[in-house]
């Protein structure tokens, strides 16, 4: 009896671990992907590709995979990997489907689009994700300090901990604008964004704003970055996962709106509408850039 409950509890737990990893492996690779996945080289050179180039940038991303879970590993805790080939297999598909879900909020895919257009779509925007889920486990992983109460404030009252809140949400909501900022900058002055803005369905708009939030979240709460057990026992109004991801998300908003405002692309007097779609189209980088920005503190 004693050992069968063991074993569930280990099942449960490689379960968990396993769900982890996935969710460090997605959470890289949006990072280090999304900026390609809004450029129109990619789109143009995967629509032209071959049969033959598809399954060169496959076979590039799963050398790249490879190569860093040789030395590096791909799970968590691992300094190398037991099972290389199996773990770059599962990484490489694991970047070729992020690809596939980032172009289809993206509307890059029509219904009718011949299937080697499709496929050299995923395949090129494959590479840079595959990259980032190699570093996945590695990437924000040293312990970095949210600014944290000293020897003396420990066991101070109500008062100082509701200071304590109120500058976490302060130092959370800079990182947030700061890596919000970083992320989007190459990619707020260029025609793609309006473009998409024109081109995604009104029903597309909520689902990426959605899928913002949710990544937003998985990066900081879910995916065991360093520093995910010590976010969730932060005190403060503001500091609980779904209120701490919501700021997050409207300060990658303003962020968004900041960078459009500078570059020309929304203006004073243009069509709500218009704004609206541009800035959560930019939205969803920004969000992650800002989910990036808050594992820094």
């Amino acid at each position: 009896m004693v050992a069968r409950f063991m074993s569930e509890e280990l099942t449960r737990a490689d379960w968990r671990r396993e769900r982890d990893d996935l969710l460090r492996a997605l959470s890289g690779g949006f990072l280090i992907g999304t900026p390609l996945i809004y450029t129109m080289e990619t789109w143009t050179a995967g629509a032209g590709a071959s049969t033959s180039r598809v399954l060169l940038f496959v076979g590039i991303a799963f050398l790249v995979n490879l190569l860093f879970i040789v030395f590096a590993g791909f799970r968590s805790g691992e300094a190398g990997a037991r099972r290389p080939l199996g773990d770059a297999l599962e990484a490489t598909a694991i970047a070729l489907v992020t690809s596939g879900v980032s172009l289809a909020l993206v509307h890059q895919f029509e219904l009718g689009q011949p299937l080697n257009v499709t496929l050299g779509l995923i395949a090129v925007d494959a590479m840079p994700i595959a990259f980032g889920i190699s570093v996945a486990n590695h990437l924000l992983g040293q312990e970095q300090g949210r600014d944290q109460p000293g020897e003396g404030e420990r066991g101070h009252e109500d008062a100082e901990r509701e200071f304590h809140g109120i500058r976490a949400l302060l130092l959370d909501a800079g990182a947030a604008f700061a890596g919000a900022l970083f992320l989007s900058f190459n990619i707020a002055p260029t025609d793609e964004v309006p473009m998409l803005a024109s081109e995604i369905p009104s029903l597309g708009l909520p689902l990426i704003a959605l899928f913002s939030l949710a990544l937003s979240y998985a990066i900081v709460f879910a995916a065991g970055f360093s520093g995910q057990d010590r976010r969730l026992r932060t005190r403060g109004p503001f500091q609980r996962p779904l209120t701490e991801t919501a700021v997050s998300y409207v300060t990658a908003l303003f962020a968004s709106v900041a960078m459009l405002l500078v570059f020309g692309q929304i203006e004073v007097g243009m069509s709500w509408t218009v704004v609206y779609a541009q800035v959560v189209v930019l939205g969803l980088p920004a969000s992650i850039g800002a989910a990036a920005g808050r594992l820094a503190v």
